[in-house]
């Protein structure tokens, strides 16, 4: 199915949406009241180049920084500027089910070397049975 761009006529959201060629309306997922499919080109017109998950992020953006790519992202908070920024700062968005942090904990040599030495011994133990 394509993808329609909607807007709603409550709180003016304008959003894109996966939909069959008959459906004129969707639920806005603001609101959750009928929104509009409106009239787009195709690959030109981005409606959320500037959506609010991307606003959010400028609050945890170092607002201080001297990075232009940073500075840029701050003033105009868009898609694009958010990945320069990104990219600038050698950082990348977490996949989902991804880890925050190094969660790997450190290769314990002794502890694999002492039980490596226990398996050897026991196959090289002789059972008796009564």
């Amino acid at each position: 199915m394509p993808i329609y761009d909607y807007k709603c006529g409550s709180c003016g959201t304008v959003f894109e949406d996966i939909g069959m060629v008959q459906d004129k309306f969707t639920k806005c997922p603001e609101c959750n009241r009928l929104a509009k499919r409106i009239i787009s080109a195709s690959g030109v017109f981005c409606s959320n180049d500037d959506s609010k998950w991307v606003r959010s992020v400028v609050d945890v953006v170092d607002k201080k920084s001297k990075n232009p790519a940073t500075q840029e992202f701050v003033r105009h908070p868009t898609r694009q500027n958010l990945q320069n920024h990104l990219k600038a700062n050698g950082l990348r968005h977490v996949d989902p089910g991804e880890r925050l942090g190094n969660t790997n904990k450190p290769f314990d040599v002794d502890r694999h070397t002492e039980r490596l030495v226990q398996h050897r011994q026991s196959k090289k133990a002789i059972e008796l049975r009564g």
